[in-house]
C-alpha cells in the first residue's frame, strides 16, 4: 500500500495498526495511513517489480482468511452439537446470511426459517429457506436462534431475550447462550 502511494506522488506521514471493536461494522484488525500529496512520483518504484513479494502477501492473506472462515465452521459445528435435532432459526436475512449459507456447511442444523425485521424481506427466500418477519417469532414455537450479522448481535440478542428468556441464542462473533 505504501509503495502504491509513493508511486503516485504521496509521502506517508503516519500509519497505525488497530483493531475495530467487535460491535463495529467491520470487526477485527485494520490499518490507517495518513499521506500527503508531494506532486512527484517516487523514482524508487519505476523499475522495481514487486510481483513476488505481492504474490506472497496475497498467499498469506488467503491462508489467514481460510483459517478465519474455518473458525466459523467450527462454531457452527459446536452449535449443531448443542441443539441436536431441534429446529433453528437464523436471525437476519441479508447478505451476511446469504454468504453464511453459501460458504459454510450448515447441514448439521435443522434450519426452519430466517427471521428479519425488514418487512420488505418477508416472503422471500435465501437458498430455499423462507424469510419471515420478526413479529412472527412468538408464534413460531422456535426456541433456538443463530445470529447472522456483523453489526447487531448484541441488540438482537437483547430483543430475543425480551421476547422469551428461555430462547437459546447463538452468535458467530460473540458468545451468548453457549
Amino acid at each position: 500500500l505504501g509503495a502504491i502511494l509513493e508511486r503516485y506522488g504521496f509521502s506517508i506521514i503516519d500509519s497505525e495498526q488497530f483493531d475495530y471493536d467487535i460491535s463495529s461494522g467491520t470487526p477485527g484488525p485494520a490499518f490507517r495511513i495518513l499521506a500527503q500529496k508531494t506532486g512527484a512520483a517516487s523514482e524508487m518504484f519505476i523499475h522495481h517489480n514487486e510481483y513476488s513479494s505481492q504474490h506472497e502477501r496475497m498467499q498469506t492473506y488467503k491462508r489467514n482468511h481460510d483459517s478465519y472462515v474455518a473458525g466459523f465452521q467450527t462454531k457452527i459445528n459446536a452449535i449443531a452439537r448443542r441443539v441436536g435435532n431441534a429446529p433453528v432459526a437464523i436471525y437476519c436475512g441479508g447478505e451476511h446470511t446469504a454468504e453464511l449459507l453459501t460458504r459454510l456447511d450448515l447441514s448439521g442444523l435443522d434450519i426452519a426459517c430466517i427471521f428479519d425485521g425488514d418487512p420488505a424481506l418477508s416472503g422471500r427466500m435465501i437458498d430455499g429457506i423462507p424469510i419471515r418477519h420478526r413479529d412472527e417469532i412468538p408464534i413460531s414455537n422456535l426456541t433456538h436462534f443463530l445470529l447472522s450479522t456483523t453489526n447487531h448481535e448484541e441488540s438482537i440478542y437483547r430483543t430475543l431475550k425480551q421476547m422469551d428468556r428461555s430462547y437459546r441464542v447463538f452468535g458467530l462473533y460473540q458468545k451468548f447462550d453457549e
